[in-house]
């Protein structure tokens, strides 16, 4: 079984994390054109990731996807230490993440094989693997 540690994700939120309290306040999740451009940012992010990190958060994505656990993982899936709207439509929010990181649609290949961790390795997470 593989695990696929799902906090990997949360770097992914670097140019939310990075707004200032100004573009925070004016950021709306919900909005279609607001998050379009988050995802982008997103994705401009995961272009310094290494494989092994950018196929960690294909798995983690596509098993959330597949077994329709948006709202088991959500407190996982987007950083609630900034003050967002709550995301309506979590799973379309979701597909839409990984359509824009991965330029495809998740494929349920090995989705039973893998298992989620939220433990963070001693050695700490490195995104450059």
């Amino acid at each position: 079984m593989k695990t696929a540690n799902i906090n990997y994700i949360h770097f992914l939120y670097y140019p939310l994390i990075s707004m200032t309290d100004a573009e925070l306040s004016e950021f709306e999740i919900n909005n279609r054109e607001h998050r379009s451009e988050l995802f982008r940012l997103m994705k401009e992010t995961s272009n310094g990731f290494g494989p092994k990190t950018m196929e960690n958060i294909s798995n983690c994505l596509e098993h959330i996807i597949y077994t329709q656990s948006y709202e088991k993982h959500w407190r996982d899936l987007v950083p609630h230490e900034i003050p967002l709207d709550d995301v309506k439509n979590k799973d379309e929010f979701i597909n839409q993440l990984f359509l824009a990181l991965f330029q495809r649609t998740p494929s349920p290949t090995d989705i039973d094989n893998i298992c989620i961790s939220r433990l963070v390795p001693l050695q700490g997470l490195n995104i450059k693997d």
